[in-house]
């Protein structure tokens, strides 16, 4: 009964330590192991790898005009709505302050073009209510998928490719989805 228990308390405190507290996702650590993993099972198995970054659309917009705790609830609401549009075989992390990371195994360009407008129609959907006003936001994705069969590059390169889609997506009209596969 001790050592259940002592798994039981070591186990929240993974959970603890590897999500964040805000958004209720994996956090940036989480994620930069977790992407250095399925990296290298990619290059192993020949199987395509997805990645994509989402950025909340004129966020800043929400804390300056209802407030922080405005702001910290319409980001909950969106890492909830990402998560349930996941699914259970996509991995999301808060990348950074309004940035949201997926990892996505197995999942080639059509796939994780699919999941990504899943993912912006559901943000779309979503929203809160704050001194009776709905308060919504759109997401820009930027993404990369590693052709199946392929050697996929380093986190780092692969990261770069997957955010100047993203800051593409930002510049040309945000809420919308532009996917790499070179």
């Amino acid at each position: 009964a001790a050592s259940a228990e002592r798994k039981k308390r070591n186990d929240a405190l993974e959970a603890r330590a590897t999500t964040d507290a805000l958004a209720g996702l994996r956090n940036r650590g989480y994620f930069d192991e977790w992407l250095e993993s399925e990296l290298e099972q990619a290059g192993q198995t020949g199987r395509p790898l997805g990645l994509l970054l989402l950025d909340i659309d004129h966020f800043k917009s929400v804390n300056d005009e209802h407030g922080h705790p405005c702001g910290d609830d319409l980001l909950r609401a969106i890492a909830a709505a990402i998560q349930v549009a996941a699914g259970d075989d996509y991995i999301a992390c808060r990348y950074g302050g309004k940035e949201i990371a997926i990892i996505a195994p197995e999942t080639d360009f059509s796939e994780l073009e699919a999941l990504a407008e899943r993912l912006r129609a559901a943000v779309a959907e979503t929203s809160v209510t704050h001194d009776d006003q709905r308060v919504r936001r759109t997401v820009s994705i930027g993404g990369y998928a590693s052709p199946a069969g392929e050697t996929p590059p380093d986190s780092l390169h692969m990261k770069q490719l997957a955010d100047k889609q993203l800051y593409r997506a930002k510049s040309e009209s945000r809420d919308r989805v532009l996917i790499t596969g070179r």
